[in-house]
């Protein structure tokens, strides 16, 4: 069972504590983010180092979203599992995604080994 706190109902802790937070799902369904959306996310992949799993599906997300997406692929290996599926993006996209996040799964995160908790 998944339950979310949102900032203000986090546990009274330092504020050391909070910034350790370290995300590896993150769920959108159905957000109608976009194209303008996917490029801001695919910026923010390209410094990740620890979101594993994304799934992005029925966001209205099309060939130029899907190729800032496959863009940041490129930069990094942390991403294992990114779901696209009902989006309008074309199925050479799709397959671009796929093939890079196959290469992801086959071989280590760079950065995701240095992260510390703290």
């Amino acid at each position: 069972r998944w339950a979310m706190l949102a900032p203000s109902r986090w546990p009274r802790r330092s504020r050391a504590t909070r910034r350790s937070f370290i995300l590896l799902l993150l769920q959108t369904p159905d957000n109608n983010i976009g194209p303008a959306g996917a490029i801001a996310l695919a910026d923010a992949f390209k410094s990740n180092a620890t979101l594993k799993d994304f799934w992005l599906g029925g966001n209205n997300v099309d060939d130029v979203g899907g190729e800032a997406l496959a863009d940041a692929l490129k930069v990094t290996s942390t991403l294992k599992y990114l779901n696209v599926y009902f989006n309008p993006m074309s199925g050479a996209t799709r397959a671009k995604i796929d093939a890079l996040i196959d290469r992801n799964r086959e071989r280590p995160a760079e950065a995701a080994a240095e992260v510390k908790a703290e």
